[in-house]
C-alpha cells in the first residue's frame, strides 16, 4: 500500500514529537496505563457483571501492544500509528461494554486516544480519528442496556474529546512556532529548518522534484560590530533578514544558523536557480558588510546532513576565492 503510507504520511505535523520514538514511547504508555488503571478499577470495583472473557483479552492486546511500542521504539513506520489510535479506541469501546457497569468511566479514555491524534498527526486526521470515537462510543452507549439517555452521555463523549483535542492542538502550536523562531529576526532556526528541510527531502524522493539550499553568511560582519556596536549590528540583521525574505517565493525558507550565518531551503529548485538567488540576495547587501554564498542541489541518496554539508563546502571556498561571491557545490563523482 505505497498510496496509502506516502498519503497519511505526507499528512503527519513534520516537527520533533513525529520522530517514531516519540510516537512510540507516547503510545505504549497510553496503552499501558490505560490497561493499568483499567484493571486496578475492575479489581476494586468488582462488578459482578464483568464479562472476563472479553475483557481479559483486550487488556492482554493492550499490555502487549505497551510493551511492543516501548521495547522497540523504531519498529513501526509512520502510516501504522493512525491504525494503532483506531485500534485502541476499539479497545476501549469492548472494555467499556463488556465491564458490567451502568455507566462506564472507561469511556474516559476516549480522551486519551482524541489528545494524542490532535498532537502528533495532522487536522483531519485527527477529526478522523475523533469521529471514529464518536462512532464507536455512540453505538456502545446505545446497546448498553438501561442507558434511555445515551444521546447525551455521546454528545459529551465527543464534544469533550474534540473541543480537548482542539485546545491540546492550539496549546502545541503556539509552543512550537515560538520555540521554532530565531528571537532576534523572528527567521526560523536551526531546528525548525532542519525539520522543514526534511520534509521538503522526503517529497523531493516522492515526486523526483529538484530541491536546492544555499547557505549564506556575512563577510566582515564582526568588524561592523566592532565599529558600530552591537546594537547596530543586531538592527543590520534584521532588516537584512526582512529584505531577503522579501525576495523569496512563498514555499521558501530562510532560516538563522546563529551569529551571521543564514540558510535558504528552496524546494523545486535547480542548482543553477538557487545560484541565481544566492546572487541577488547577496545584492542587497551593504559595502561595508557583504555576503558570500554557497549553493547545493539536492541528488537521490543525499541526507539532509550531507545536503547542508555540499553547501557548507561550497561557502568555505567562495570564502577563500575572495569572499563577496558565490559558489556551486561540486557533485560527488
Amino acid at each position: 500500500m505505497p498510496g496509502i503510507r506516502a498519503l497519511l504520511r505526507s499528512n503527519f505535523i513534520e516537527a520533533p514529537p513525529l520522530r517514531p520514538g516519540a510516537l512510540s514511547r507516547s503510545g505504549g504508555l497510553l496503552f499501558g496505563a490505560g490497561a493499568a488503571l483499567v484493571l486496578a478499577g475492575l479489581a476494586i470495583e468488582r462488578t459482578p457483571g464483568t464479562n472476563w472473557m472479553v475483557v481479559a483479552p483486550a487488556l492482554a492486546l493492550s499490555f502487549a501492544a505497551a510493551t511492543l511500542l516501548l521495547a522497540r521504539p523504531d519498529a513501526l513506520p509512520f502510516s501504522v500509528y493512525p491504525f494503532l489510535t483506531a485500534a485502541a479506541t476499539l479497545l476501549i469501546t469492548v472494555v467499556a461494554y463488556s465491564d458490567g457497569s451502568r455507566s462506564s468511566a472507561v469511556v474516559l479514555l476516549y480522551l486519551w486516544a482524541a489528545v494524542y491524534a490532535f498532537y502528533f498527526y495532522s487536522l483531519w486526521l485527527a477529526v478522523l480519528e475523533t469521529a471514529w470515537i464518536s462512532t464507536a462510543s455512540g453505538i456502545e452507549l446505545w446497546l448498553r442496556s438501561g442507558l434511555t439517555d445515551w444521546f447525551s452521555h455521546w454528545l459529551l463523549i465527543t464534544g469533550t474529546c474534540l473541543v480537548g483535542g482542539l485546545v491540546v492542538r492550539q496549546l502545541v502550536g503556539q509552543v512550537r512556532a515560538e520555540a521554532g523562531r530565531d528571537p532576534l529576526t523572528g527567521l526560523l532556526n536551526r531546528r525548525s529548518m532542519l525539520e522543514h528541510l526534511a520534509r521538503d527531502r522526503r517529497r523531493s524522493e516522492r515526486t523526483g522534484e529538484p530541491l536546492a539550499v544555499v547557505m549564506l553568511d556575512l563577510d566582515l560582519f564582526k568588524a561592523l560590530n566592532d565599529r558600530s556596536g552591537h546594537l547596530e549590528g543586531d538592527r543590520y540583521l534584521r532588516d537584512l533578514a526582512a529584505i531577503w525574505v522579501s525576495e523569496l517565493r512563498g514555499g521558501d525558507i530562510l532560516a538563522r544558523l546563529g551569529g551571521d550565518e543564514f540558510v535558504v531551503v528552496m524546494p523545486d529548485c535547480t542548482l543553477a536557480r538557487a545560484c541565481d538567488v544566492a546572487d541577488r540576495l547577496r545584492s542587497l547587501t551593504t559595502e561595508e558588510c557583504t555576503a558570500s554564498a554557497g549553493a547545493a542541489e539536492w541528488r537521490a541518496g543525499l541526507g539532509v546532513d550531507e545536503l547542508l554539508g555540499a553547501a557548507d563546502t561550497a561557502l568555505y571556498r567562495a570564502k577563500l576565492a575572495g569572499r563577496n561571491r558565490t559558489e556551486a557545490a561540486v557533485p560527488a563523482p
